[in-house]
């Protein structure tokens, strides 16, 4: 049945095209009235089958120089809000190939993995691909890592270069989730991606590996368009503020991302995404935002609850106390 799927649209269009020239050698006119329908429609129907949407999908990597500093939790809440936002395909790639913790944020089992799909590739269709996914209930879809270190082991950069040139093809945004590396995998998937988001913290010697790493990149030809710092935890009592770290990385701080990691904690130990545990937290917000500027969706301003909205509710309350 899998040889049917990938070979059907190829036979199919080899036929039309087939029957199309045999047209023209009848007639003895190139190119005619009925040859350049049934091409075009022969086309068509190949790129329709096998999930070919016009465009490439937006690709953005999540990466920081050490462990620890948030890189998993926001590229799941990331796709969580690039999916409320668009309401677009969207797919997680788990690339941290040894210690990925996409899964396991989530609650859900390692059951399609970058390996799996690499094996896949010569005969990857819309049927197999989605039949394969784990998708969450919010939506959006995850590739996730392999249980087996072994598998990992036998990934090239070469396969990781090709497994995101076909998911381009089926998927409207990808968020990959990176290990801390220069390795060649991590570097193919860097290569690739339309943005890459460099955490960096309110600490000396975070900002110190994140001048090492924006070296890398500019020496590379990475631009500010591709590589965009996003400041996570931010402290506003903080004496480094996002303007300083600007100041001293010598790059602009793309968004912040606020500190809320006690209550982070327990929402992951819940296996949800922020907006499905506490939509109403600043840093759900701030994810919302950073959501709203990589696909350039202009977001509505949500206004502050002041203290006269606070007592409107609970007047009715008192109200119903005393009668």
């Amino acid at each position: 049945m899998d040889l049917f799927n990938s070979y059907f649209p190829f036979t199919v269009c080899f036929f039309l095209l087939a029957s199309a020239f045999y047209t023209d050698i009848r007639l003895r006119v190139i190119p005619n009235i009925i040859t350049l329908p049934v091409i075009v429609g022969g086309i068509l129907f190949h790129f329709y089958i096998s999930g070919w949407s016009g465009r490439a999908g937006n690709v953005t990597a999540v990466f920081s120089m050490k462990g620890g500093q948030g890189v998993t939790s926001i590229a799941i809440n990331l796709a969580d809000q690039i999916n409320l936002l668009t309401g677009d395909k969207v797919l997680i790639v788990d690339l941290n190939l040894y210690m990925g913790d996409v899964s396991v944020f989530l609650e859900l089992p390692s059951a399609y993995t970058p390996f799996d799909m690499v094996k896949d590739l010569d005969r990857m269709d819309k049927n197999l691909l989605f039949s394969s996914l784990t998708q969450h209930p919010r939506g959006f879809y995850i590739l996730t890592a392999p249980d087996e270190v072994n598998d990992a082991e036998q990934l090239s950069s070469d396969d990781i270069t090709r497994l995101l040139q076909v998911l381009r093809r089926y998927f409207d945004h990808i968020i990959i989730d990176l290990p801390h590396n220069f390795n060649e995998r991590n570097m193919a998937a860097i290569d690739t991606a339309d943005n890459l988001l460099l955490i960096v913290q309110q600490s000396m010697p975070v900002i110190k590996n994140v001048q090492k790493a924006l070296k890398l990149f500019e020496e590379l030809g990475y631009d500010e368009k591709k590589v965009k710092v996003v400041l996570n935890r931010c402290l506003t009592k903080s004496e480094l503020t996002a303007e300083d770290i600007s100041y001293v990385l010598n790059w602009p701080v793309f968004a912040s991302i606020n500190n809320d990691f006690i209550r982070l904690t327990d929402i992951i130990n819940k296996g949800k995404t922020i907006d499905m545990a506490e939509p109403d937290l600043k840093i759900n917000r701030d994810m919302e935002i950073l959501a709203g500027l990589l696909t350039g969706i202009k977001l509505a301003k949500k206004s502050e609850k002041g203290w006269s909205e606070i007592i409107s509710r609970f007047l009715p309350l008192l109200g119903g106390a005393k009668a």
